[in-house]
């Protein structure tokens, strides 16, 4: 997968992309959407349904994409809030802390951060234990 931090006022991410056996490096897990950043980790297929969900003007339970690939959305608002998104989850899990992380190396950059690292440390933490982080990272600010 990949890993994507955020704080109140930043979201980064890793640059390693993989598909099947091959990795290589790729931007684009951040993109930019009416002020927002949002985060993305998961299968492409799962990706691309969310975020034409999540751009409709029809939102909502009945247009929520059925996929059972995994993913995992980050989304730091223009004020500085915090949303997850995830497999099923039609409203986003507003976070209270900080920072937050998704991904296969989340754990990892979360206790960094949690030590005081910062988004960019995080993501080198993440790449150093993570087999599915690396490359190189990206940071994106509000």
């Amino acid at each position: 997968m990949t890993t994507i931090v955020v704080n109140k006022e930043a979201m980064a991410c890793d640059t390693q992309t993989n598909m099947g056996h091959l990795k290589f490096k790729a931007n684009g897990k951040i993109i930019r959407w009416k002020g927002e950043l949002i985060g993305q980790c998961g299968t492409v297929i799962a990706i691309n349904q969310w975020l034409k969900w999540y751009k409709s003007k029809n939102r909502g339970e009945k247009n929520y994409p059925k996929t059972e690939e995994d993913f995992a959305m980050l989304v730091l608002k223009p004020n500085g809030d915090i949303y997850h998104w995830s497999n099923g989850d039609l409203e986003g899990l507003k976070i209270e802390e900080a920072f937050f992380s998704a991904g296969t190396g989340s754990e990892f950059a979360l206790g960094a951060m949690s030590m005081g690292a910062t988004l960019e440390q995080a993501i080198a933490v993440a790449s150093k234990w993570d087999k599915n982080t690396g490359m190189g990272m990206h940071l994106e600010t509000l």
